[in-house]
C-alpha cells in the first residue's frame, strides 16, 4: 500500500505509553511521517492534553498503563466527559496482550483498531490515515 506521507502534514497525534522506549519508537515514527507528536506517560496526562487541545486527530494508546488505563481514558472520551468535538476522535491501541478480545474491546469500548505490540509501522501509518481523514473530514 502507498501512503502518501504529505498528507500527514500538520496532523496532530497524542500518544500514550508509560514504557519511554514505547514513546520514543513512535516518536521516531510519527517525525518520520510529517506528523506532529503529543507525549504521556499515562492516562491522567491524556486527559489533560486532550482537554488543553482539541485539535488533536489521532490517538495511540496503550492499554495497560499505571493509574487510569487505556480502557478508562477511552471511555471517557467516548462517554463525552470532555466535550463533544473530541467524543468521535479516532483511538488506537497497543497492547503487548496477545489473548486480548479485541473485537469485543472495539465493540464495547469503541476503540477503532488494536494493535498487538511489537506493531507493524506501515499498518499503523494506514490506520493512522485512515481514521484521520475520516475525523477531519465528515
Amino acid at each position: 500500500m502507498e501512503i502518501n506521507l504529505d498528507k500527514l502534514n500538520g496532523l496532530k497525534i497524542l500518544v500514550a505509553d508509560d514504557q519511554y522506549a514505547n514513546r520514543l519508537i513512535l516518536k521516531h515514527y510519527i517525525e518520520r511521517w510529517n506528523a506532529e507528536g503529543i507525549y504521556a506517560e499515562n492516562g491522567q496526562e491524556v486527559l489533560a492534553k486532550l482537554n488543553d487541545d482539541k485539535n488533536i486527530h489521532v490517538i495511540i494508546i496503550d492499554l495497560n498503563m499505571p493509574g487510569i488505563d487505556g480502557i478508562e481514558v477511552t471511555k471517557k472520551i467516548r462517554q463525552g466527559a470532555l466535550g463533544e468535538e473530541v467524543k468521535h476522535i479516532p483511538i488506537i491501541a497497543l497492547t503487548g496482550d496477545i489473548l486480548l478480545d479485541k473485537n469485543k474491546l472495539k465493540d464495547e469500548i469503541k476503540f477503532n483498531e488494536i494493535l498487538i505490540k511489537p506493531f507493524n509501522p506501515n499498518e499503523l501509518l494506514g490506520y493512522i490515515k485512515e481514521f484521520s481523514m475520516v475525523f477531519k473530514n465528515p
